[in-house]
């Protein structure tokens, strides 16, 4: 799309190879996503632009990560949230078909397609929201001692409660 589009999701590699993880258009006029060795490498070709960014480290084997492509005024690969990759590509509307995990052993989870380019703190976001470490969301102690259910009954009645308690004290 010219607007931009972001696609996202969980992946997790069971097997090294070469495998396309992700390709929109074709490869002479598209944006892909393959893995080379376990490293994320981000290409296109074409109306798009021309170029090609490897990731500076592997994705780990057997453990769930986060990886977005964002198409926008460039182009940029995420994983776990943090800038992996990178190209001048801009978003351009994209002939073919989008094609996903071909030749890919492991598994994929949550494929969210936005037609809008996505912040990179929006990717930031789903992955705190998302993810195993659960920061996004903080749950607070208990309070200490046992409430009861009767108490909060008992706290929390209302008026119409009060003259049915008064009728059956009669």
């Amino acid at each position: 799309r010219a607007d931009g589009l972001t696609v996202s999701g969980w992946v997790r590699a069971d097997a090294p190879g070469a495998p396309l993880l992700l390709l929109i258009g074709s490869a002479a006029s598209g944006v892909e996503v393959a893995l080379e060795a376990a490293v994320p490498v981000l290409k296109a070709a074409g109306a798009p632009g021309t170029g090609s960014a490897r990731a500076s480290a592997p994705l780990k084997p057997g453990q769930w990560q986060h990886v977005a492509l964002v198409v926008g005024e460039r182009t940029v690969l995420f994983v776990d949230g943090q800038e992996a990759a990178s190209i001048a590509a801009k978003a351009v509307d994209l002939p073919g078909a989008v094609t996903l995990a071909e030749g890919f052993v492991g598994a994929l989870d949550e494929i969210v397609v936005s037609r809008v380019a996505r912040a990179p703190e929006w990717v930031k976001v789903a992955v705190a929201a998302q993810g195993p470490d659960g920061t996004f969301i903080a749950l607070a102690a208990e309070e200490a001692g046992d409430i009861g259910s009767l108490k909060i009954l008992i706290d929390n009645r209302t008026v119409d409660a009060e003259v049915v308690i008064g009728i059956l004290a009669v």
